[in-house]
């Protein structure tokens, strides 16, 4: 399947700002160095295929380099070469060193440097990186932009590491998923493979946004898989394991250690948040073969899973350890196709631990614990009395001080996720959160 550039408002609006001051005499870029970052198949690549073509509508030249699996000296000649080209067409003398190069083409003008799957490479070649950064980035004229699955810092230089800003790659939203289909029907132009919105909508809820599952279920759904059908169900799944976990999040790990990689991520992506008791207290009931000897090695837990796949880290909106967005909603939907009793039971269990924490705890913690607390009970609705325990749950938050509630209200405005799984329930509950901000209001 192509490729399809959609709903990438703010990165673009981000790379159109930068041109703009770059193509500016009288205005300096206050962050030369972009970082975009994402798992695999977020659409890293493609976002630097649009600023090539933001290059080619403004006539500034650019230097494009991929990293992914090229040895150590790859980027020296690879970007020596390219900056020739330019030399060469502008009849100047030709450099042999990459700075020296880069240099000489920068006293004609402003010059753009994309850098694709800088993760990928060693050590020695980020560092490398960082010291060709280090000698060019004082000037004024280069706009650097890098793209790599986790966030590269440049601890060795500080001079880098200060003009380097971050951003990172999110999933698209419902709207933009419509649009991404729209262009994809067009581009291939076969009425038989256009997708109803029945399918476009079990595309959305099986994939929530993520393109790479996108694109994956898309050609399994061509290839004559229903998703509506128990059978068509299990092949679009196991696809996607194949494509994505495997041959992606788990392409550098090995042996037990692989199989290991899976168990925890799928367990670990039912909680939106962790903490190492959080981690220790599941997987002591639910993949007790991989418990630890100590609570203190579960520390080193979170590094070991992020170093080999690069999507488990400290989550700063979350406030804990966390999985990728993308693939999280991929590891739910895994756990619940291949293993529904023992998912409904982690929700279960992290339901019963947030109640408990939520009447231990004071202040915001109480409100967040019972926050956690609703969502996991509207994730199960296997509970007995489900709607009742629900409602018990809203009602046992709007009951603390209002100080403790205006933060919860606003975070519950923007969580589409625990909205999604309050289905049925949402319009009785928005209405007794608005009832309850009204009485605040009043008060005052």
């Amino acid at each position: 399947m192509m490729s399809v550039f959609v709903d990438r408002d703010r990165e673009m609006q981000l790379i159109d700002d930068s041109f703009r001051t770059l193509l500016d005499k009288h205005r300096l870029l206050r962050n030369p160095i972009l970082e975009f970052y994402g798992v695999s198949g977020i659409g890293k690549t493609l976002l630097l295929e649009q600023i090539k073509e933001r290059c080619h509508d403004t006539m500034l030249p650019y230097i494009w380099v991929s990293l992914a699996g090229k040895e150590s000296t790859f980027l020296q000649k690879e970007v020596v070469n390219q900056v020739n080209n330019y030399l060469r067409k502008s009849g100047l003398q030709l450099e042999q060193s990459a700075v020296g190069a880069i240099k000489v083409l920068l006293k004609q003008g402003p010059v753009v440097m994309l850098l694709d799957a800088v993760d990928e490479t060693g050590n020695d070649q980020v560092e490398e990186i960082e010291a060709l950064l280090r000698d060019l980035i004082d000037d004024e004229k280069l706009f650097v932009v890098l793209a790599s699955k986790k966030m590269i810092e440049f601890e060795n230089e500080r001079s880098v590491a200060r003009k380097l800003q971050w951003h990172n790659l999110r999933a698209l939203d419902r709207s933009s998923c419509e649009e991404y289909l729209d262009k994809w029907e067009q581009d291939i132009n076969e009425p038989e493979k256009q997708i109803d919105s029945d399918l476009r909508s079990i595309i959305f809820r099986w994939t929530q946004g993520y393109p790479l599952a996108m694109n994956i279920m898309v050609e399994a759904i061509n290839d004559g898989n229903d998703p509506r059908t128990e059978a068509g169900k299990q092949r679009i799944v196991a696809r996607l394991k194949e494509r994505i976990i495997d041959q992606e999040i788990l392409k550098g790990a090995e042996g037990d250690w692989k199989e290991r990689c899976f168990t925890l991520l799928r367990l670990l992506s039912v909680p939106r948040r962790s903490n190492t008791m959080l981690m220790e207290e599941l997987i002591t009931h639910f993949a007790p073969e991989y418990h630890r000897k100590s609570s203190l090695a579960y520390f080193s837990l979170p590094t070991e899973l992020h170093e080999t796949t690069h999507v488990f880290s400290w989550n700063l909106e979350r406030f804990g350890f966390a999985v990728e967005t993308p693939v999280r909603h991929l590891f739910l939907l895994l756990y619940q196709q291949v293993r529904p009793q023992e998912y409904f039971a982690v929700h279960n269990f992290l339901a019963d631990l947030n109640h408990q924490l939520a009447q231990e705890a004071t202040g915001q913690d109480r409100v967040r614990y019972a926050r956690e607390y609703l969502y996991h009970l509207a994730s199960n609705p296997s509970i007995e009395h489900h709607e009742q325990k629900v409602m018990e749950a809203l009602a046992s938050i709007l009951k603390e001080q209002p100080e403790f509630l205006q933060p919860f209200f606003e975070e519950f405005a923007q969580d589409q996720e625990l909205k999604e799984e309050l289905g049925q329930y949402l319009p009785q509950i928005e209405q007794a959160i608005q009832e309850r901000a009204a009485q605040i209001k009043g008060d005052v």
